[in-house]
């Protein structure tokens, strides 16, 4: 979802304490977008495609603050941060398992002590804001 999308769907939030704040936070960002890809078996994404998601966060403003490997490299977890002027201004995940790939950006301002108000909002599965997306926020 852009800007646009988000001011639209921002309509639809009650009047809810948890709703109010979420509606508070997202007028700060410019997107959030998520893409959850399912196969009907392990391995059909390589090592190369993943490299190719990865490089995309690597640069002066990208800090990677998250590597999780499992043994079998196939549940894995990157959360990647933009940093601008001391400022975060996005976040990244990635989440691994055999058959599931699923990535997570938010553009914009944010303040990381509000990101788990996001959560299960916008397409954003639960524990993104504050812990890998496979442990379900616990």
């Amino acid at each position: 979802m852009d800007k646009k999308m988000l001011t639209f769907a921002g309509k639809f939030l009650s009047k809810d304490e948890d709703d109010v704040e979420a509606k508070r936070i997202i007028e700060k960002l410019d997107g959030v977008y998520v893409r959850e890809y399912d196969f009907d078996q392990p391995g059909q994404y390589t090592a190369v495609d993943l490299e190719k998601i990865r490089s995309q966060f690597k640069g002066p403003e990208w800090s990677p603050m998250v590597r999780e490997r499992s043994k079998t490299g196939h549940e894995d977890t990157d959360v990647y941060m933009k940093i601008v002027d001391g400022k975060m201004q996005g976040m990244f995940v990635l989440d691994l398992e055999s058959k599931e790939l699923d990535m997570v950006y938010i553009a914009g301002a944010l303040d990381p002590s509000e990101l788990s108000r996001l959560d299960g909002n916008f397409g954003i599965p639960k524990g993104v804001g504050g812990h890998t997306a496979k442990d379900g926020g616990k």
